[in-house]
């Protein structure tokens, strides 16, 4: 948290107001970061999905974000966990596919590129 000076100035006008900031960073690789900016974030490091948490949590994305039937969603968490453990390539593969044979053909052929 900082405390800063906002300051806004037009012709003939000035408003200045104080506020508390939060600065608030994501990154995948903390290794990515210059060194001289990592004492000034909180760390947290988040475990990998468990097989079991990717099937639900892809299941769960996938009807309630896509519409999917929950049959479909399964049958995409189950075929995309084998390969990785990614909610987005999930949803790639989900938005290609309308039934479980699309879903073989997108991972055979279209999404090859995407796990």
């Amino acid at each position: 948290m900082h405390s800063c000076v906002v300051a806004r100035l037009k012709k003939g006008m000035r408003e200045v107001d104080q506020m508390t900031t939060w600065i608030i960073a994501g990154v995948n690789r903390r290794d990515w970061l210059p060194p001289e900016l990592l004492p000034r974030f909180v760390s947290f490091d988040f475990k990998p999905y468990t097989r079991e948490e990717f099937l639900e949590v892809a299941q769960e994305v996938i009807t309630a974000q896509l519409g999917k039937s929950p049959d479909l969603a399964r049958y995409v968490a189950e075929r995309v966990v084998l390969r990785a453990k990614d909610i987005r390539q999930a949803i790639q593969v989900a938005k290609r596919a309308d039934s479980l044979k699309e879903v073989d053909r997108c991972l055979r052929v279209r999404c090859k590129g995407l796990l």
